[in-house]
């Protein structure tokens, strides 16, 4: 199986990788951590009425809005400021790894010197390092093709990274905040009821 592709990367393609960079990067633990902030602060601030406990709100809302709004943005200033996505790129992905060409430089990546690779809705990201990756937006392959690249890729990278201890870490992190935000309520309730 070999597939040539020449596309240019558009501002969805990178929206895309930086949604699952985040989500990979634990994006998700820091927005549940802000949430957490938003609801303390929020139920505090109405039984209590305290000051502190708006700007905890506050800062609990700014915080997601941070994490929303930063792919939109990142994307923006990569394609306006990053004469590299103005110009054709070429994709061969092959057994062997993936070749890309553009009109200064001419890479192939072998699939086991791949740090690791993320699939989102939109695009696939191989990774060569922790803040580096190849982008292939899914819009420029067919559903075929796209079956037959993650098929490569899930069969030939082995992740590099600790997303074992990613995920643990952010489900002991998670549960954590889950008992200090009923911890929080349950000291509300009984301060009302006592």
């Amino acid at each position: 199986m070999n597939i040539e592709k020449v596309f240019l990367t558009t501002k969805d393609d990178l929206v895309g990788f930086y949604r699952g960079w985040y989500r990979f990067n634990h994006g998700v633990l820091y927005t549940l951590i802000f949430a957490a902030l938003t609801i303390v602060g929020a139920i505090r601030f109405f039984t209590d009425a305290g000051s502190e406990n708006l700007l905890l709100a506050f800062i609990g809302i700014a915080g997601i809005a941070f994490f929303a709004w930063s792919p939109y943005n990142m994307s923006k200033k990569m394609i306006t400021q990053n004469a590299f996505f103005k110009k054709d790129i070429t994709i061969h992905v092959s057994p062997e790894g993936l070749k890309q060409e553009t009109c200064s430089s001419n890479v192939f990546l072998k699939w086991e010197e791949a740090f690791d690779f993320f699939e989102s809705k939109n695009t696939i990201a191989i990774y060569i390092s922790q803040a580096q990756a190849y982008v292939l937006p899914k819009r420029v392959f067919t559903a075929d093709e796209t079956a037959e690249i993650s098929s490569i890729i899930r069969s030939s990278i082995i992740p590099k990274s600790k997303k074992w201890r990613k995920t643990l870490t952010t489900a002991i992190l998670s549960f954590l905040l889950a008992i200090f935000v009923l911890a929080q309520i349950g000291i509300l309730i009984l301060s009302h009821i006592l």
